[in-house]
């Protein structure tokens, strides 16, 4: 990370609604101009092809758009669930990070696969009053 702060961003993606499930909008995270999902596959896609899944690389869905709201929280011992599986059950295979507000800053770190034992490597700190304003401006663009 340097001494630079890190840049969050979302990305806005309609999901066709099915038999029994409305249309929704995903938020696809972006940092530093880098689709979260695609740096995760970059990562996990040789321990997804040493196992023979490498489907599973980076097989990631954002938040609804008017959940990301979780994301201003921070500072408890429970990891906080930032991606969940594409089949619609998040817990089916979720992205887990340590999320810490800190003053002026909040930072994502600890990532984790907990069905898997692969290694990232990855942390993020953002400007707490930027990182604020953005989730809050995608909520309020959700409840209209």
């Amino acid at each position: 990370m340097g001494s630079s702060l890190d840049r969050l961003e979302f990305e806005l993606r309609v999901h066709d609604g099915q038999p029994g499930w409305p249309a929704w909008t995903e938020a696809r995270y972006r940092i530093n101009g880098d689709l979260l999902v695609d740096v995760l596959r970059e990562i996990e896609t040789p321990y997804a092809v040493a196992e023979g899944h490498p489907d599973l690389a980076g097989d990631y869905l954002g938040p609804a758009q008017h959940a990301v709201s979780s994301l201003l929280g921070g500072g408890g011992k429970e990891k906080t669930m930032l991606l969940g599986c594409t089949c619609g059950v998040w817990e089916c295979w979720p992205m887990l990070i340590d999320l810490v507000v800190d003053g002026d800053t909040v930072t994502w770190s600890a990532f984790e696969q907990p069905f898997r034992p692969w290694k990232y490597g990855l942390t993020f700190t953002f400007s707490r009053r930027e990182y604020e304003r953005v989730i809050a401006s995608l909520v309020d663009r959700s409840a209209r």
